[in-house]
């Protein structure tokens, strides 16, 4: 695990994990009741895809949702915006292979 990873897994230790997936490739669909969620409370959820898995949090301090685009269990990069519908687009745009 690099320190970046470890960083990631550090602060989100006091967040509680959902349940429920807040976006999938699957149908595409952004689940807005647990994003208000998210960003009321420190919940992370799995964002599963086909070339990817993300991780996706809420982020307190500089108040935008972040998402670890993880392959075969190593941190590629990580995402920022302000809706989950903006790291969606932006991780398909990057790591969706038609």
């Amino acid at each position: 695990m690099d320190k970046e990873q470890l960083q990631i897994k550090k602060t989100l230790k006091s967040y509680q994990l959902s349940e429920k997936a807040v976006v999938s490739n699957f149908d595409g669909r952004v689940n807005e009741e647990l994003e208000k969620k998210m960003k009321k409370k420190k919940i992370i959820s799995e964002y599963p895809a086909w070339n990817f898995h993300g991780t996706i949090w809420y982020d307190f301090k500089k108040k935008e949702f972040r998402c670890a685009i993880m392959r075969y269990h190593s941190l590629i990069e990580i995402l920022s915006g302000e809706s989950i519908l903006d790291i969606k687009e932006e991780a398909c745009s990057k790591y969706r292979e038609d």
